[in-house]
């Protein structure tokens, strides 16, 4: 009542008209909850929540951190595949080398702990690739 329509037609008008708006759903969801059935009435409280989102507007560092946050999602996503990648293609060699390696010793004395281990470590792309960055990640 202070303000009258000075409420409205401020600088702040479209939140305060949201607000009002809120409360008056609210106050309606009150009455027709006691006398009946207000599904629709009750799935609008989801909008309470945008309420939250107008703390951000004081908070334009916060908010410039989270767009920037936002905004290199996809570079960190495509950041990944590539080291992926990587450690895909090094175990696809390792492990080749390792096969080749184990069928052309026929001859020499093949100490059984060292091909234990390797089979274990390098025995296939996945574990390969497990090991990689196990080592590369400390």
């Amino acid at each position: 009542l202070v303000h009258r329509l000075h409420y409205f037609c401020n600088s702040q008008m479209r939140w305060n008209v949201f607000d009002f708006a809120l409360v008056n759903l609210a106050f309606f969801d009150l009455l027709v909850g006691v006398n009946g059935n207000a599904t629709f009435l009750r799935s609008l409280r989801i909008l309470r929540v945008a309420r939250a989102l107008r703390i951000l507007k004081f908070a334009t560092q916060l908010r410039c951190m989270l767009q920037s946050i936002l905004g290199s999602v996809m570079s960190l996503f495509w950041s990944f595949m590539v080291l992926l990648f990587i450690f895909f293609l090094f175990s696809i060699a390792l492990v080749q080398m390792l096969a080749m390696h184990r069928s052309s010793e026929a001859t020499g004395v093949v100490d059984a702990n060292l091909d234990e281990l390797l089979a274990e470590y390098f025995g296939s792309v996945a574990s390969t690739m497990l090991t990689y960055h196990s080592a590369t990640s400390g």
